[in-house]
């Protein structure tokens, strides 16, 4: 038996009561890509395809930051203090 891939769904930001949900457009505007939080997750997702998505997993604590970066990039940051520097293209740090 194998298992094929037939979508991915990637997780809402998460919501608290009172606090704002930090939701980030890719300032260069050369893409329709967003990037938001997604508790110990960094999403980023193209508004115009929902197959587009990049889900960065390697944090330890709830990601509390998910910006986009010079060069294309994207910076995010744990709740305990770590940050990491992704490449979208290859999905590495």
């Amino acid at each position: 038996m194998s298992i094929e891939s037939k979508q991915i769904f990637c997780g809402v930001p998460n919501t608290a009561r009172g606090e704002a949900s930090h939701i980030f457009a890719d300032p260069t505007g050369e893409t329709d890509r967003i990037s938001y939080a997604s508790g110990r997750s960094a999403v980023v997702v193209s508004c115009g395809d929902r197959e587009n998505v990049r889900v960065f997993t390697d944090h330890t604590g709830n990601v509390t930051a998910c910006r986009f970066a010079p060069k294309g990039l994207i910076a995010s940051g744990d709740e305990g203090g770590t940050i990491r520097v992704w490449n979208p293209g290859n999905m590495k740090q």
